[in-house]
């Protein structure tokens, strides 16, 4: 029996526009043979018709039609698909409040494309009033959804005033100005923050800003920002390798406390073929890692043994 609950898994749903397959349990035939009751099978249709693909001719006004079934029936990617009709005015006549309103529906159910899209919509000024503010949260979500649209996402919000490349690109500005000014720690904080708002392995572009910003939060002596950089130096992120650089900056991050460092250390102590390789040091930084938080755990166990004497703390 058809079962439409194989169109839920995430991984079988790809991004609105590229190239969908049908699964094997059903084909075009027995899609269109489905009453209009199943709105799975109305969308799988829409969107053939939307792209050209499961053997239909591409037809815009058909595929609207196929899409509002499908919103008819409450099916939540339906109704995302047929605000993203109304937007572009596509088979239809283009109503941007129509697109907003069904947007928001598909949101509310978590529909990771509809996050996206009303952040453009905000961005833009389209069909709602123009705020900045309101797109970047729009795009955060879609963001933290990571999904197929988390990357859309974040490139959209990277071109804008209150974007973090754009943020990342005024501190820089703003440090220049700085140069001899001794920053407090609440400045040292933000630069830290912005820095790894900014701190993406896979976008070279982006991680370069990043290394600067880590690089002068860490000369004033910011332990996350010694931390980071280490990483930086250890893998390559925005300046070339440098194995000793990073041990030393590992050792200092945990000099000032850091709890991260400790495993970084253990790891490059015990890499096979590393530079660094010394099975001893390995195992001082492992166990350094396993008891980073003994000391805290002591006192809190003391703390609340003073506050509750007769409580039995193990």
């Amino acid at each position: 029996m058809y079962n439409s609950n194989w169109l839920e898994a995430p991984d079988l749903i790809r991004r609105h526009g590229g190239v969908l397959q049908l699964p094997h349990e059903c084909d075009i035939d027995f899609l269109l043979a489905q009453p209009i009751t199943d709105g799975v099978a109305m969308w799988l249709i829409g969107l053939g018709y939307e792209h050209g693909t499961f053997g239909l001719a591409a037809d815009p006004t058909k595929a609207f039609q196929y899409f509002k079934l499908g919103a008819d029936q409450d099916y939540s990617l339906a109704i995302c698909s047929l605000g993203y009709k109304y937007e572009k005015g596509s088979g239809t006549a283009q109503d941007l409040e129509a697109a907003v309103r069904l947007y928001r529906v598909a949101a509310d159910r978590f529909v990771d494309v509809a996050y996206y899209n009303l952040g453009c919509l905000y961005k833009d000024g389209l069909g709602v009033p123009q705020d900045d503010d309101e797109a970047a949260q729009w795009f955060e979500r879609a963001m933290d959804a990571d999904g197929d649209w988390a990357q859309a996402a974040e490139d959209a919000w990277n071109t804008m005033p209150n974007g973090p490349k754009q943020k990342a690109l005024l501190m820089l500005e703003d440090l220049q100005a700085k140069e001899h000014v001794r920053p407090s720690e609440d400045f040292l904080d933000e630069v830290d923050e912005v820095a790894t708002s900014v701190y993406n392995p896979e976008r070279p572009a982006l991680i370069d800003i990043a290394f600067p910003l880590y690089s002068y939060a860490s000369e004033h002596g910011h332990v996350n920002a010694t931390h980071m950089l280490g990483l930086m130096h250890k893998h390559g992120y925005g300046t070339p390798i440098d194995i000793e650089k990073a041990e030393e900056l590992f050792l200092r991050a945990v000099e000032k406390g850091c709890t991260s460092s400790p495993e970084q250390l253990a790891r490059l102590y015990s890499e096979d073929g590393g530079p660094k390789k010394d099975e001893a040091k390995a195992k001082y930084w492992q166990q350094r890692h396993q008891n980073r938080y003994a000391d805290v755990a002591a006192r809190l166990r003391k703390e609340i043994q003073d506050l509750n004497p007769d409580l039995s703390i193990i």
